[in-house]
């Protein structure tokens, strides 16, 4: 038996038991086909991403001292809201998490009035995260203008770029012959609010408040593909660059 964190709940300080391993779901390329008639083969249409995949496990819960209404209520609060995502981490894949909605069941079923077992659902963001890209990575502090991060797969991961300094500051990414070259272009930066440039939510934001109309960027917001990603800024008004990765695979 494994065990599950959602939302950072563990089901073993509940006490749930986890019955039975998931299984992998390879996660399916968002794509279109289209036909035109009097040509062969069909069209298609790429959009770059993946659709959301399921993780199923079999739960118990059973107590001798509590009837099966109030051990079916406690799976049910630990599965959490089926319309709010949150993290997802289980005993069987230990160096990763997946971002997840809360479980559904299709029934909760009663053993004995005393016990409860359920087969539970959860639906994912088809991104298993390494949790080694949640580790901030400094690739500028002080005298030390440059500095890289090295992705190990081969997915582009979409970055939180935390930017420390004071005044107008620029700061590159992979600014090289080869590949996409990022500028980012920093207004107004306070030494007492970092700003934190997120490349998912493609939003730039201080403990404030929304900060993106003082940031400009040349080529969209960074992505960093596999191999090594360098970071570098020539201004010393930004004092210090830290990059939390966010590595993923499917």
């Amino acid at each position: 038996m494994g065990s599950i964190t959602y939302n950072g709940v563990n089901t073993e300080l509940v006490g749930i038991k986890v019955w039975t391993a998931p299984s992998y779901e390879i996660p399916e390329r968002d794509i279109e086909a289209y036909h035109v008639p009097g040509r062969s083969g069909d069209l298609i249409v790429d959009y770059g991403s993946y659709k959301n995949v399921e993780r199923t496990y079999t739960i118990s819960k059973g107590d001798e001292s509590q009837d099966f209404a109030t051990l079916a209520a406690a799976i049910r609060g630990w599965m959490g809201n089926p319309a709010t995502y949150a993290r997802l981490e289980d005993t069987y894949e230990p160096l990763y998490y997946r971002i997840a909605l809360g479980a559904k069941a299709q029934m909760i079923n009663n053993v004995l009035n005393h016990a409860a077992l359920a087969e539970i659902t959860f639906t994912c963001k088809p991104q298993r995260f390494l949790k080694t890209g949640d580790t901030a990575i400094t690739v500028v502090n002080g005298s030390t203008r440059s500095g890289s991060a090295l992705n190990p797969t081969k997915y582009e991961a979409k970055p939180l770029i935390i930017v420390y300094g004071s005044g107008n500051g620029t700061l590159t990414v992979n600014n090289t012959a080869a590949g996409t070259n990022f500028s980012i272009q920093i207004k107004n930066l306070n030494s007492q609010y970092p700003m934190t440039i997120d490349c998912e939510l493609q939003d730039c934001y201080t403990s404030q408040g929304n900060a993106s109309p003082n940031v400009t960027l040349s080529a969209g917001f960074p992505y960093l593909p596999n191999g090594q990603n360098v970071f570098q800024s020539t201004t010393t008004q930004i004092t210090k660059v830290e990059v939390v990765p966010k590595w993923w695979t499917v």
